[in-house]
């Protein structure tokens, strides 16, 4: 008898919560019962096997839309579309070639020029390969003097296309213990 009393309260309590009439948000059809959202493909294991596979000539990996990767290659060699069933999902993948630098070059340039980068633009924060555009991206403070000249002067001595862009440092939060 106890256990029913409890359930009956229960009941009470929580059913106005799980009611099919309960208010729902402006601009939604009745009977909306909330988007379903469907898991994206596993593409880890693919976009290896790609970096792998063109590691001599590959410039950037990058989802273009879902379920489309784009992989950008050194060279005028074409390589023809691929498809790929990774559990729901046909992956396509589609190469385009006439890369200028290969991700590795953008890399090795970055990466040998920390102090040169540090020294033409030192509010820079941040950088990385943009694999899209092919570019080196050196982030530096909104207001910072970095224009067109510091791009110019950065591009000759990396010898690859370098972008600055304006944006706020993280902020690190450190937990107190």
């Amino acid at each position: 008898m106890k256990s029913f009393c409890v359930f009956a309260l229960v009941g009470l309590v929580a059913g106005p919560a799980f009611a099919t009439d309960a208010p729902r948000p402006a601009n939604l059809p009745d009977g909306y019962t909330g988007a379903v959202m469907e898991s994206a493909a596993d593409t880890g294991p693919l976009v290896e096997r790609l970096r792998a596979t063109y590691s001599d000539r590959l410039a950037g990996i990058f989802e273009h839309a879902p379920d489309v990767l784009v992989v950008r290659l050194t060279g005028d060699q074409p390589v023809k579309p691929e498809a790929h069933q990774l559990g729901k999902h046909q992956v396509n993948v589609i190469f385009r070639v006439g890369a200028e630098h290969s991700y590795k070059a953008l890399s090795d340039a970055l990466e040998q020029n920390e102090a040169a980068i540090s020294d033409v633009l030192p509010t820079a924060h941040g950088r990385h390969v943009d694999e899209r555009t092919g570019e080196v991206v050196i982030a530096v403070k909104p207001g910072s003097a970095a224009g067109d000249d510091q791009r110019a002067k950065l591009e000759k001595l990396l010898g690859v296309p370098v972008r600055i862009e304006p944006e706020e440092p993280a902020v690190l939060q450190h937990k107190a213990g």
